[in-house]
């Protein structure tokens, strides 16, 4: 069905607002329903962007204002004080007055009407005005395009812009108007003042629009648009993506070629040119492709982890919507997600970052903190001669905890490539993924403490789901061991595994973990073998238990 006038004006009225940055929630929302609803209002709105579109290309070079002439500086104030003295006592001028003749004007004869035919030209310069009244009555409702600030530059990773660039640093507020800016490489996230968010990768060049418009003319960006500002739009060489309360990644490559990829929510993509212009929703899960030339939209499997969402540059953190956290690289001091560099062990008695060493030691009784590992809270030794065991900073207590020897062989490392468990017998789609798997080894009697609340802060975003690993004696132990294995959430047995003593079997861990949830312990305690004190001999000999793959699981809120 064809719209009416008004319905016409009432969707301008709510583009112009919402270019303005005067839409409310409300009226926004009106568009959206407007745009969605009916195949008549999309096409309106494409012709009334390409419009808007138009106007904002113009350069707008207002003319500098004529400076006034300077006075004479003969004309002193004293002289213009004089002449208004003068005005005050000059006598009065007298106009004199015309008597009008009253002469009556009678028998006045009107010539009939001439009947007057338009022509074609006419009738083309009517519509040629009423085409240009509609241009120029947006272009008067249309702020001029000047410079304004609209976003803040939030963080930024190894970023290298263009050589011509001033170089924007954290914190820094962007403007609309600039030429584009080129990043070299590395990464950028963007905060607009519409609270939309951006993160681009480089190599990129990209303009800042309005305070809820970027565009992209290649590189990649991801954006999430909160509810308050569904309107957000990314602009590209051939199509324009307009969020309707998403998350969604764009990429544009050297040919100008466009790939959306829509993870959350839906979006509008238009594309083409002018007339030709097309539009269609891409909902969550879907992607699709705008080629250049033919302007053909084409579909594309969504990629769900292609986009950098989020950087963080105090932890170095470039999350790209991995749904796993690796703790063997948070132990390592990574943030997760594969940024570790070194091996280090870490004492569990001193918290010292140390070199692999392997002979019998004595614990200390105490709760250690690890200050140099940003999400491990602290190491210890599990003893519970002495009644409860302390496993977190805020004196969350293993009350379970079984009498021990006391004694540790290796200090909490990395675990080794010889260290692995056998996973012949498990199926091949629950085994880990790689074939030489990171794991963290715990040489009994130790324990390490995660600080769930740091990861938590670090990754907004994530919902911490649960816990997950495999564990068992390491296949390459010197002898038979007996060890048990815990996994403790605030001072809470979760899971456990007594009397393991085969060597290279493995045991499927997975615990469940709630937003409450703030500190994660892994154990392992020798089985409480007769303890001599001969290496071969201590109830600790060969305990070599791992935790294999250690990851917590993690989702988006939709």
């Amino acid at each position: 069905m064809a719209l009416s006038a008004k319905q016409k004006k009432e969707i301008m009225d709510l583009l112009i607002l919402s270019l303005d940055d005067k839409a409310c929630r409300a009226e926004l929302e009106s568009l959206r329903n407007f745009l969605e609803e009916s195949d008549e209002a999309r096409d309106y709105y494409i012709q009334a962007v390409s419009v808007v579109e138009n106007i904002r290309k113009m350069e707008w070079k207002p003319e500098k204002p004529q400076e006034l002439p300077k006075c004479d500086d003969t004309l002193s104030h004293e002289v213009w004080q004089a002449l208004a003295e003068q005005e005050k006592i000059a006598p009065t001028v007298e106009i004199p007055s015309e008597t009008p003749d009253p002469h009556l004007i009678e028998n006045v004869v009107y010539p009939p009407a001439e009947k007057k035919s338009l022509s074609k030209l006419s009738i083309a310069t009517l519509a040629f005005s009423v085409a240009a009244l509609l241009f120029f009555a947006i272009l008067v409702r249309l702020p001029v395009n000047r410079q304004l600030e609209v976003a803040t530059l939030k963080d930024s990773i190894n970023a290298r812009w263009g050589a011509s660039e001033t170089i924007p640093q954290k914190g820094d507020r962007l403007m609309t108007g600039s030429r584009h800016s080129l990043l070299g490489d590395g990464f950028v996230s963007l905060q607009f003042d519409s609270n939309a968010a951006v993160t681009i990768e480089g190599p990129a060049e990209f303009e800042i629009i309005s305070d809820d418009r970027i565009k992209l003319h290649y590189g990649q960006l991801y954006s999430i648009v909160p509810q308050e500002a569904i309107g957000f739009s990314v602009a590209t060489p051939n199509s324009m993506i307009i969020d309707l309360g998403t998350q969604f990644g764009v990429g544009v490559d050297f040919r100008g070629n466009t790939a959306l990829h829509v993870n959350k929510g839906k979006t509008m993509l238009i594309s083409g040119e002018n007339q030709s212009k097309k539009s269609q929703e891409v909902p969550a899960g879907l992607a699709r492709k705008v080629s250049t030339g033919s302007m053909e939209v084409s579909e594309i499997p969504c990629e769900s982890t292609s986009f950098v969402r989020q950087i963080d540059s105090t932890t170095n953190m470039i999350w790209r919507g991995e749904s796993e956290i690796d703790l063997t690289d948070m132990f390592c001091g990574g943030n997760g997600l594969g940024t570790s560099t070194t091996d280090k062990s870490i004492n569990p008695v001193t918290g010292e970052l140390v070199d692999f060493i392997h002979e019998d030691r004595k614990g200390s009784g105490e709760y250690i903190l690890i200050p140099e590992r940003r999400y491990v809270d602290g190491v210890f030794v599990p003893d519970g001669n002495q009644g409860s065991v302390v496993v977190s900073s805020e004196d969350h207590v293993f009350t379970e905890c079984p009498p021990t020897n006391n004694i540790y062989y290796f200090d909490i490392h990395k675990g080794l490539e010889v260290d692995r468990l056998s996973f012949e017998g498990v199926q091949p789609d629950m085994r880990p993924s790689d074939n030489s798997p990171q794991s963290i080894m715990l040489h009994a009697n130790l324990g390490i403490t995660f600080d769930l609340r740091a990861i938590r802060n670090d990754y907004p975003l994530l919902n911490i789901d649960g816990f997950k690993t495999w564990t068992g004696i390491s296949e390459n132990a010197d002898r038979q061991g007996n060890a048990d294995v815990w996994v403790l959430v605030d001072g809470e047995i979760r899971y456990s595994k007594k009397q393991i003593n085969e060597k290279g079997r493995p045991y499927q861990v997975q615990v469940e973990l709630k937003p409450s949830d703030r500190f994660l312990t892994l154990i392992a305690t020798d089985g409480g073998d007769k303890d001599l004190p001969v290496v071969e001999q201590r109830a600790t000999d060969s305990d070599w238990c791992l935790f294999v793959e250690p990851k917590l699981i993690t989702s988006v809120d939709d």
